[in-house]
C-alpha cells in the first residue's frame, strides 16, 4: 500500500526521504511535503497541524480549494509561511504529449521549470 504523504529533506542537490513529517523544521535546507490528490482529505490534518508548530500559519482555503481541483494546471504560488507548487502530471512521457487543449506539455513543463527556479531564488532571498 502506498503512503498517502511523503516528506524529502532537501539541501543543495541533495535530498533525504524522511519517515514522516519531522516534529521541527531543519535547520537548513527546505522540507519538501508531497501527496496524491486522492490522500490528500486523508492527510491534510496532519499536515495543517505540523504547518501550524512551524510557521504559526495553515495552508489557506483557496490552496486546499487549489489542492483538491482536478482541473488546476500545474502552478505555484507563495505566502509569507510557504510556497506551494501543484504539479497537474509527473511523467516523463507526458513532457512530450500533447494536452487536450492542444498545448504542448513541453512548453507548460518549461513554464513550471520557471516558476520553479524563481520560487528557489525567492527562496533563497528569504533564507539568506
Amino acid at each position: 500500500m502506498a503512503t498517502p504523504l511523503r516528506a524529502f529533506h532537501i539541501v543543495g542537490d541533495q535530498f533525504t526521504e524522511l519517515e514522516g513529517l519531522p516534529e521541527t523544521l531543519p535547520a537548513q535546507g527546505y522540507l519538501w511535503v508531497a501527496t496524491a490528490r486522492p490522500a490528500l482529505e486523508e492527510v491534510l490534518p496532519e499536515v495543517q497541524a505540523r504547518l501550524q508548530s512551524w510557521t504559526g500559519s495553515q495552508l489557506f482555503d483557496l490552496h486546499i480549494s487549489d489542492l483538491a481541483n482536478r482541473q488546476l494546471p500545474s502552478t505555484y504560488d507563495y505566502t509569507s509561511a510557504y510556497d506551494l507548487m501543484v504539479f497537474r502530471r509527473l511523467a516523463a512521457h507526458a513532457i512530450a504529449a500533447i494536452d487536450q487543449d492542444g498545448e504542448s506539455n513541453s512548453r507548460r513543463a518549461s513554464e513550471i521549470g520557471e516558476l520553479v527556479e524563481r520560487g528557489a531564488a525567492r527562496s533563497a532571498r528569504v533564507e539568506n
